[in-house]
């Protein structure tokens, strides 16, 4: 079910497809397990804006006149919270400044580096710097459930499925949700290629026919990147972390 839901769909907090040709309202999958601390579910819920959509009640429960059913308590909820953001940013309000030599290149199975800049783990959102070596070919032929942007900083580098379109120093890249690329260096590059990127949504690592082999979205990365740090002995508190 969750290999459909990621093949095809977009999780919470990324950025919808567009619909297929005679198709207008979208369909949800929604799926929850019990509260971390073992306390049961009374109800499942979407939220869009001010509009509450109930989705499901445990056993026979069904009080549709509960606060969160009532339209008025619903956008008293949605006023309170916009009186100040759902994560505190009383202890954020200078710029963060993070230089190349604070966080560590992290060696990664492939041959690359890894870099983590900045996760959002309420959206989903993680921002890397990567090194990729003259001959790489990423193993992974893989799409993401949103949007991606990318510069490069040195180097060149091109996706193995658009060989006409190569990355160079200062070039911008925009990547659409879903679209399917393998990023390869050519063997006869002279330098790595050393690219920034902002990646909203889930990463997702399919093979030869298509098939979700792997799931990588940004609280893995995170988890990742500090067991890496601490593999070789160095530090990640430098990260940027928000929802965390």
């Amino acid at each position: 079910m969750l290999e459909i839901a990621y093949t095809g769909g977009a999780p919470m907090g990324g950025v919808l497809p567009e619909p297929p040709r005679g198709h207008k309202a979208p369909t949800f999958l929604v799926f929850a397990n019990n509260g971390a601390l073992g306390s049961s579910l009374d109800r499942m819920q979407i939220v869009k804006s001010y509009r509450v959509f109930d989705v499901v009640w445990s056993g026979n429960h069904n009080d549709r006149n509960s606060d969160m059913s009532d339209p008025n308590k619903a956008m008293e909820i949605l006023m309170a919270m916009q009186e100040g953001p759902v994560i505190s940013r009383d202890d954020a309000r200078e710029a963060i400044l993070i230089h190349d030599e604070d966080l560590p290149h992290v060696n990664l199975p492939d041959g690359s580096t890894l870099q983590l800049l900045q996760v959002d783990l309420n959206q989903n959102m993680w921002i890397v710097r990567s090194k990729f070596k003259p001959g790489l070919s990423l193993i992974d032929t893989h799409y993401h459930t949103g949007p991606v942007f990318a510069v490069t900083q040195s180097g060149e580098w091109y996706y193995k499925e658009y060989p006409d379109k190569i990355n160079k120093a200062g070039s911008y890249l925009y990547e659409p949700a879903h679209s399917v690329h393998t990023i390869t260096v050519a063997e006869d590059a002279t330098e790595d290629a050393v690219v920034w990127f902002a990646i909203f949504g889930s990463n997702i690592n399919i093979d030869d026919e298509g098939n979700v082999i792997s799931v990588l979205d940004a609280k893995t990365v995170l988890k990742v990147y500090r067991a890496l740090c601490e593999l070789e002995g160095k530090s990640a508190d430098k990260v940027i972390v928000m929802g965390e």
